[in-house]
């Protein structure tokens, strides 16, 4: 995609990202590179690429007052995989990994631990077998807070198991599917959610999730790929009047 798209998030209020992915390797290591660069020069950070072996390890960000860890990985690059002399360049996921990832994130400090998985069936609403038995195998560990899902292009489930959050997939943020030919002619592949998570510190010193918040949003290209907040725009009469049968249908 082109460079310009880190400005456009970096202009729209993004500090951070999670950058593994199947299509990580897509343009090799100087497209990884190129990216991180971007990321850099726009005053965003970001983890799941790497440039140097010490920046896979989990990026420790403090959001007011509260030390946060962050973990990218993904289940694989789709073949165009890291150098097999620097696997150190994007984090494929491996429980184990992960958990001791957390860990070194809490022996420095940090409060909540959040993982972004890029995981799941593409097109699918469900999780997969295998995707829960991750899940339940970082909650019992008691290091994670919350997992951000993505990769599916359409919207899974937000549950709480145990005591740790977990959204499957949060769909597309923003999108040019469904396509007319490929692999994603679903309609769904327009939705999407944002997710805000309230943490709140306690006086013995723990920093729980409180309050989880789903907010659907849709893609409208019709206006030039904005993307719609569908309970604001539910309320909106001209927009209904143009898009309110596929705005029901992502509500």
């Amino acid at each position: 995609v082109p460079a310009e798209v880190v400005d456009g998030l970096a202009a729209a209020g993004f500090d951070h990202c999670s950058t593994a992915s199947n299509h990580t390797f897509d343009r090799g290591v100087p497209g990884l590179e190129a990216t991180v660069e971007r990321f850099r020069q726009q005053g965003m950070t970001q983890h799941g690429m790497a440039t140097a072996p010490s920046e896979i390890e989990p990026i420790l960000l403090d959001v007011g007052g509260v030390r946060i860890g962050h973990v990218s990985a993904t289940f694989g690059y789709d073949g165009a995989n890291p150098p097999g002399d620097e696997p150190w360049r994007s984090n494929r996921i491996d429980v184990d990994r992960l958990l001791a990832d957390a860990q070194w994130a809490r022996d420095r400090g940090a409060e909540v631990v959040i993982l972004s998985l890029h995981w799941g069936n593409s097109s699918s609403h469900r999780p997969t077998d295998a995707q829960r038995r991750i899940a339940e195998t970082l909650q019992a560990s008691g290091l994670v807070d919350l997992v951000i899902g993505h990769h599916a292009h359409v919207v899974q489930p937000v549950e709480e198991i145990g005591e740790m959050w977990v959204a499957w997939g949060l769909g597309n943020f923003i999108s040019n599917m469904p396509l007319a030919e490929g692999p994603f002619p679903d309609e769904a592949t327009r939705d999407g959610l944002l997710l805000e998570v309230v943490l709140t510190p306690q006086a013995d010193g723990t920093v729980p999730v409180t309050q989880v918040v789903a907010r659907p949003i849709w893609v409208d290209r019709d206006a030039g790929w904005v993307v719609r907040d569908v309970a604001t725009a539910l309320q909106d009469s001209e927009l209904v009047a143009r898009a309110g049968r596929d705005l029901m249908t992502s509500w």
